[in-house]
């Protein structure tokens, strides 16, 4: 079985199914790719526009490559996360971060973008933020004749969230949920990486024997690690 991420030794696929890294894309880092072409999808489906405002609550692994890639698909990204490490990180990788302290995010935004929010990406998997980061996209005029605003739902829930229904009637908000990813948006992160305008060096933080992966799998898991990813060399 080769489903969601399970250690096999050989993994048999066939040749339409197999993507080619270029020579100059440390295997380190292209091991990331799958899961920064699941962001890319996100971008796919918000097909931001060049000078967009765009959001990014919530800075994990998805958030961090979401961040990075709607930056440069030509969006205005600016993020937040309440870790100070995350925020750091991204800001380290070019695109502007702010903690927020905990603060609502429509206050916080409203400062940053006061001509307003057309996309927010959410990858907290926190459904309060969820219906915070709706309400930082931007109110629709009457007679406005643009889209209205966007919400990005990257984050992964356990159970079924609800969203209030006035706030999202206002906006006239398009919600998008990327399932995962198709081939397009491996081939296109791929292409990213050979090019160096995707830069995942610092996500693909800790590179670890497999035999210390039990430790691993528990910092992940725990609330609150600021470990993002880990990496097993296998040899």
């Amino acid at each position: 079985n080769i489903m969601w991420g399970a250690h096999a030794a050989y993994a048999v696929q066939s040749e339409t199914s197999v993507f080619p890294v270029a020579e100059t894309v440390p295997l380190a880092e292209a091991s990331i790719a799958k899961v920064a072409a699941i962001a890319q999808r996100g971008v796919a489906l918000a097909r931001p526009q060049g000078g967009e405002n765009t959001v990014v609550v919530g800075l994990g692994p998805i958030g961090q490559l979401s961040a990075r890639l709607h930056a440069v698909a030509g969006a205005r990204v600016h993020a937040t996360d309440l870790s100070e490490s995350r925020v750091a990180m991204l800001k380290a990788a070019g695109v502007p971060a702010t903690a927020s302290g905990g603060q609502p995010l429509a206050d916080l935004f409203a400062r940053i973008f006061p001509e307003g929010v057309h996309t927010v990406v959410d990858s907290t998997g926190n459904p309060a933020l969820l219906m915070q980061s709706l309400n930082v996209g931007f109110i629709k005029e009457w007679n406005d004749p643009r889209p209205g605003a966007q919400l990005v739902i990257q984050g992964s829930y356990p159970e079924n969230f609800s969203l209030p229904y006035d706030d999202a009637f206002l906006r006239e908000t398009s919600i998008h949920i990327p399932r995962d990813q198709t081939p397009a948006e491996l081939t296109h992160v791929l292409d990213l990486l050979a090019k160096r305008q995707l830069h995942v060096a610092d996500i693909v933080e800790h590179v670890a024997a497999p035999e210390r992966c039990q430790s691993i799998y528990d910092e992940l898991a725990r609330a609150n690690s600021e470990l993002l990813t880990a990496v097993f060399r296998w040899k």
